[in-house]
């Protein structure tokens, strides 16, 4: 869709509340004929609405707001035309196009609006992450993170799995790759192992079209205790001890 000129350049500012008297008396005067700008503006004045939620407001210190004004003021200065002495009255030169991207003052606010945008980015990738993705990073990047490697079995001799765990916690990030997708009434259950005692469950899981899959699996005791661990085909419902194949086995 093509916007009609050259009023693609004015309609953003509009919506900022950003024009002179005149320049918005002409915007509206032309909003009332044109469809497409119509569209245009609602899309802008959503936008220009989002920004103030895009962060949590942070009030600036004195100082910041001191260098901010001052820098509007000498730009402003700088831009204001002087007033010249009467002259023999000559024909009005042709109305330059307003380039809105040379104002400085619009140059500061895009600049703010750029700002806000990428904490608002940063802030939206933070507050999307599950708990369970939030927990996995925090192990994956833990100094104390111990990773052990975990082959696949004969029966899955193309399979492997890594074990991230950091000491005092009851809980692991498992990494496996090499395994199939499964029936829809199955699933991989993973299983820690100590000693001669019965494998303990954890989480039933499922894998990518690739194989791949990286989980959060949880203990009933502090993960350095364990000294094995498996992963096993059982139904999705999980089992309380390992009934089918062992696709993944591995220990210290």
């Amino acid at each position: 869709m093509a916007w009609s000129d050259p009023f693609e350049e004015l309609i953003p500012i509009y919506a900022l509340g950003g024009l002179t008297h005149a320049e918005r008396s002409e915007v509206r005067a032309h909003l009332k004929e044109c469809a497409n700008c119509r569209k245009r503006l609602q899309a802008e004045q959503a936008i220009a609405q989002m920004l103030p939620r895009a962060v949590e407001p942070v009030v600036p210190s004195p100082q910041t707001k001191t260098k901010l004004f001052a820098r509007i003021d000498a730009d402003l200065a700088q831009t204001s035309a002087p007033v010249r002495p009467a002259t023999v009255p000559r024909a009005p030169a042709p109305k330059a196009r307003r380039t809105w991207f040379t104002q400085p003052v619009f140059a500061v606010a895009v600049l703010a609006a750029l700002v806000i945008l990428a904490f608002g980015a940063w802030w939206f990738v933070q507050n999307s992450q599950s708990p369970e993705q939030r927990a996995i990073a925090a192990i994956l990047n833990d100094p104390n993170v111990k990773k052990v490697t975990l082959p696949g079995t004969n029966d899955a001799p193309g399979a492997s799995g890594e074990i991230y765990m950091v000491p005092g916690q009851s809980q692991a990030v498992l990494r496996v790759t090499g395994l199939n997708q499964l029936p829809q009434d199955k699933g991989y259950e993973f299983w820690f192992i100590k000693g001669q005692e019965p494998p303990q469950p954890s989480n039933v899981f499922t894998v990518n079209s690739d194989g791949t899959m990286t989980v959060l699996v949880k203990a009933n005791d502090q993960v350095q205790n364990f000294n094995a661990w498996a992963v096993s085909i059982e139904p999705k419902t999980g089992v309380p001890k390992p009934t089918g194949t062992i696709v993944i086995l591995g220990g210290l």
